[in-house]
């Protein structure tokens, strides 16, 4: 199973090159500074409505700081100028960029918008998260090295673990997800029957499970697996749950942005593992 994993990675891998531009093009930035964001969709098929939806719904949220172009590749048209600017299959463009780094406030990430969400090394989460870090100014092209960090198999060099804090604002008991010691989530309520430490205990089992083999940054998704509740997934198998009793505090967040902020506190920590790993290569003696 695991080289059949890795075949899949290499398959999408490939497939990436082959949507890159095939021209070296510029910046359209305006000058009244809006991000300019070029979305090359199939319209006409219909299978994108969501990834459209979300792009006009968050351009209109934006409008002073976004500025949002859909091209249908399913029309004639749109077709001719889809070719002409050298893509091949779907993408979004952020001022000429398809692979971007966001910090949004409620998650930090690297992403490359080609091919649909779910078959490309994005999903709509990451999008929001885009668009969010666009609207304030905290969007960047990613170098080849960061995106390769987030999108290429490879063990890390974490271990998570639960262990008992007290949350601050409200005094209560509570217990903690850790990655190498340092706090990534935290857990107050029940979830159904499971208590706030078999939370953190089973998201620690889960992730030490899924970081034993080597594994794609990329691979950690928000999804939301039934109304009012959201769920991060590594590689398809779901690690903790978000619902409204983990954001009821007063000033809380909501629970989209609290699973997105675990989210990309895992993702951080992974990232940071492997900056801190030493290189693999012997010092040469004399």
């Amino acid at each position: 199973m695991r080289y059949l994993a890795l075949a899949a990675v290499l398959i999408v891998s490939l497939g990436l090159v082959s949507c890159r531009s095939t021209t070296k093009e510029e910046s359209t930035k305006a000058a009244d500074n809006r991000v300019h964001v070029d979305a090359y969709i199939n319209v006409t098929s219909g299978c994108q409505k969501p990834t459209e939806d979300l792009l006009n719904r968050l351009a209109a949220q934006y409008p002073d700081r976004i500025a949002l172009t859909i091209t249908d590749f399913g029309s004639d048209a749109g077709f001719q100028k889809w070719q002409a600017a050298g893509l091949k299959c779907m993408a979004i463009r952020f001022d000429g960029s398809t692979a971007v780094v966001f910090d949004a406030p409620y998650g930090a990430g690297t992403a490359v918008f080609q091919q649909p969400p779910g078959m490309g090394p994005w999903s709509l989460d990451d999008l929001e998260h885009a668009m969010a870090s666009a609207a304030v100014g905290k969007l960047r092209p990613a170098t080849d090295a960061e995106v390769e960090a987030a999108n290429t198999p490879r063990k890390f060099a974490v271990k998570f673990a639960a262990q008992q804090t007290k949350d601050l604002s409200s005094g209560k008991t509570a217990f903690e997800l850790t990655a190498n010691g340092k706090p990534v989530a935290q857990f107050t309520e029940k979830d159904g029957d499971t208590s706030p430490h078999d939370r953190a205990v089973k998201a620690a089992k889960a992730l030490n499970d899924w970081v034993g083999n080597e594994v794609v940054v990329s691979d950690l998704r928000v999804e939301e697996t039934a109304p009012g509740r959201m769920t991060v997934i590594a590689a398809g198998t779901p690690v903790m749950a978000v619902s409204d009793k983990d954001t009821a505090a007063p000033g809380g967040d909501e629970p989209k942005k609290l699973a997105s902020k675990w989210a990309a506190a895992l993702k951080g920590a992974l990232l940071q593992s492997a900056a801190n790993k030493p290189s693999d290569k012997k010092q040469e003696t004399k």
